[in-house]
């Protein structure tokens, strides 16, 4: 019978012309809950011969049971004899010995009625707004021990003297909300009170230890979805993956909307796209959607990088610190590090820390890398990112191969020569095992931070972009200088760290265990008569075709005007009194590199700051002295005004002579202040005379002998 039907049966006071025995009861917090006897072996109402003797039954505690199992009842020999809550036994069953135990209403009138034994085909059942058993009902339950049976095999699902638990449905609804909240949890809520109210029994999902289901799933029912509807769309999912099926669709377009839109026409009905999404949970169809085992042409056979040999190619990128900024001239700055890594054996080249992956920083890093390694005469191939800063790496490279009048070439046939490889843009995969590292870096972060814990200045939750997504992450703002971080040497010990410890890594799609110095250091006694190291002038000579170029022109009078200064240029050859010459510069400590304008862009020379003419050094000694006369004549006076002040009561005749003599002595206001405050009743005894200067002369001559061995005047008398 439906909740509706069960309504108005309630409310007719009759089922299918048949009266019915309603009892009612208030004891819900004041809201009316209906109770009507049912037979359920004739699945009709009991008749009120039947229900006769049952007039005090008031409140039922139903026993707890699974949507697809009856529990049978009996209240045993030594228990109280109380109407509970029955369902027929089956065939098989013979005898109430055989049922199982449950909760029995105490508190009854002993001579009342209700201790008779009842029949065991009568259930009662609740209308939708009772709510049984609650806390606030004052109802004392006994548990009597007994067994489970299943009802169509006669089968004993639990033991025979375990009692059974009346589990608080409260308690077992609050466990299934623990984690949820919002409108999740409201609505999960309303639903399990709502189930628990129409059938008086615990839903199974809330008896449920595993937690794994929610809602339509866990309270037994089937999927609201036609069964032909079901069994049609797993087909089309399945055929929808072959190529050879008429219902083929490609794995872009296998989506659930898809299917949504051909079902709604082969069956003319709604249907929403989160039932389908359940039959798709519950057939395991995510498989066919994604791509199938039948669609070969949009599924890519499973694939892995393959080795390279140590030396043949080297990796260079930048990786940003997640975790810390810097201060640098009064700004937070995120600190890049930029490293060189060999494939082959995985290990790290060279590495320091920047504040950008400018031109300037990566050649400098590209002359630590080729000054601090050795080098073997085989091909080497460099890829660097394609970050903007490091596509100017690709002139030194062709410089050191080929030479110049400048360069000595290390290109010979057979032997080692730079293959510029660049990673193509916008794809990490092209140095994925570098990138692999930077996360054993970003760990490292925590060492840097903690090193620096003293000079850590705040720390800010921020938010961040990680891939697609946003997340927050603590920030550490130390205030520390780039000198200082690249001087503590914690950049090397990262590297001692990554180079000297035993790694897992990929190689051809199979897992190895290598330590990377080792790896690099047999590469390296393998070809013991073959490797070189650059010379330092090649590598000053060919890194500065890296730096950013700007146009400029040299002037028919040999200067060049670049950001607001002054080049000349040394050599004659390069500048023409006739006319102007156009070159390409790059600034290189305070002096300009000069290259040609063309595609080449050969270096030509360098062009150095003009400076103003220097003065002599007795012009220079001139000025120094007339500005230490002034100094001291300055000095002077404010002690003479400090002496003769009336305020201070001295009131003292000055010999300005004197004291100009003790001010080149070594005597300043804040000495003469200290001497005055000393013994000022002294000095304040005779005013407007030559004792108290006089006096206050002594001091000072006691004071700078003291302080000063250079013999100064006598004392005066």
């Amino acid at each position: 019978m439906s909740h509706t039907s069960l309504r108005r049966a309630i409310a007719a006071k009759c089922y299918k012309r048949q009266a019915l025995v309603i009892r009612q009861s208030t004891q819900n917090k004041g809201k009316p809950a209906y109770l009507i006897l049912w037979d359920v072996t004739n699945n009709k109402p009991a008749t009120q011969e039947e229900a006769e003797g049952l007039e005090n039954v008031e409140v039922v505690i139903p026993t707890l049971m699974q949507p697809d199992r009856r529990v049978m009842v009996n209240c045993g020999a030594g228990a109280p004899e109380s109407f509970v809550g029955l369902k027929s036994p089956p065939p098989a069953a013979t005898g109430l010995e055989d049922l199982l135990s449950a909760a029995v209403v105490v508190g009854m009138a002993e001579s009342s009625t209700a201790n008779l034994t009842p029949p065991p085909d009568l259930l009662l059942q609740t209308q939708a707004t009772a709510i049984l058993p609650r806390k606030d009902m004052g109802v004392e339950t006994v548990l009597v021990g007994g067994r489970l049976v299943d009802a169509q095999t006669g089968e004993i699902m639990q033991g025979q003297l375990d009692p059974v638990e009346s589990a608080d449905f409260e308690t077992l609804l609050h466990r299934k909300l623990l984690g949820k909240t919002g409108d999740n949890k409201r609505a999960l809520a309303l639903y399990y009170r709502k189930r628990y109210a129409e059938l008086g029994v615990i839903p199974r999902a809330l008896l449920d230890k595993h937690q794994g289901m929610d809602g339509r799933a866990c309270a037994g029912k089937k999927s609201s979805l036609p069964e032909a509807v079901i069994t049609r769309f797993i087909e089309r999912v399945k055929n929808a993956c072959n190529r050879q099926s008429s219902e083929f669709i490609t794995r872009k377009r296998r989506r659930i909307g898809v299917f949504q839109l051909l079902l709604e026409q082969e069956f003319d009905c709604a249907i929403t796209e989160s039932q389908l999404r359940s039959v798709v949970r519950a057939h395991d169809l995510k498989h066919y959607l994604k791509g199938g085992a039948d669609d070969d042409a949009d599924v890519k056979p499973p694939s892995f990088w393959e080795a390279e040999d140590v030396g043949a190619l080297v990796m260079m990128d930048g990786v940003k610190s997640h975790f810390f900024k810097i201060l640098h001239e009064g700004k937070w700055k995120t600190v890049v590090y930029i490293e060189f890594f060999d494939m082959g054996s995985r290990v790290m080249l060279a590495m320091r820390a920047y504040l950008s992956e400018s031109s300037e920083n990566s050649i400098d890093i590209f002359k630590r890398f080729l000054a601090g390694n050795t080098f073997v005469k085989k091909p080497m191939a460099l890829r660097p990112d394609n970050a903007g800063g490091f596509l100017n790496l690709r002139r030194p490279m062709n410089e050191l191969n080929t030479g110049s009048q400048w360069t000595t070439g290390y290109s010979y046939p057979d032997g080692f020569k730079f293959i510029d490889d660049y990673a193509r843009a916008g794809e990490p995969r092209d140095k994925a095992h570098l990138e692999a590292s930077h996360k054993r870096f970003h760990d490292f972060e925590m060492i840097i931070i903690d090193r620096f814990k003293d000079r850590v200045s705040k720390v800010e939750r921020v938010m961040c972009k990680n891939g697609d997504k946003m997340e927050e992450k603590d920030m550490h703002y130390l205030a520390i200088s780039l000198e200082e971080l690249n001087a503590s040497g914690l950049t090397e010990h990262y590297m001692h760290l990554h180079n000297s410890r035993q790694h897992r890594f990929t190689e051809n799609g199979k897992p190895a265990k290598w330590i990377p110095n080792e790896r690099w250091s047999e590469y390296l006694r393998a070809y013991e008569g073959s490797t070189f190291i650059f010379a330092a002038k090649d590598i000053e000579a060919s890194t500065r075709y890296g730096y950013e170029k700007h146009t400029a022109t040299i002037s028919k009078k040999g200067v060049i005007t670049f950001r607001t200064g002054k080049y000349y240029v040394d050599d004659r050859q390069l500048w023409s009194n006739q006319d102007s010459t156009d070159i390409t510069i790059s600034l290189i400590d305070n002096k300009l590199a000069i290259f040609n304008r063309d595609k080449d862009g050969k270096f030509l020379g360098e062009a150095y700051p003009l400076v103003s003419p220097t003065k002599s050094a007795k012009l220079a000694d001139s000025r120094k002295a007339k500005i230490d006369k002034i100094d001291s004549e300055s000095e002077a006076t404010r002690i003479a005004s400090r002496l003769s002040s009336k305020e201070d009561g001295f009131e003292m005749l000055v010999d300005q002579k004197m004291l100009n003599e003790y001010v080149k002595k070594g005597l300043t206001l804040t000495i003469a202040n200290e001497l005055l405050d000393k013994e000022s009743g002294k000095y304040a005894m005779a005013p407007g005379t030559v004792i108290g200067f006089r006096l206050f002369s002594s001091a000072v001559k006691r004071y700078l002998d003291e302080t000063n061995p250079t013999k100064i005047l006598p004392y005066a008398g």
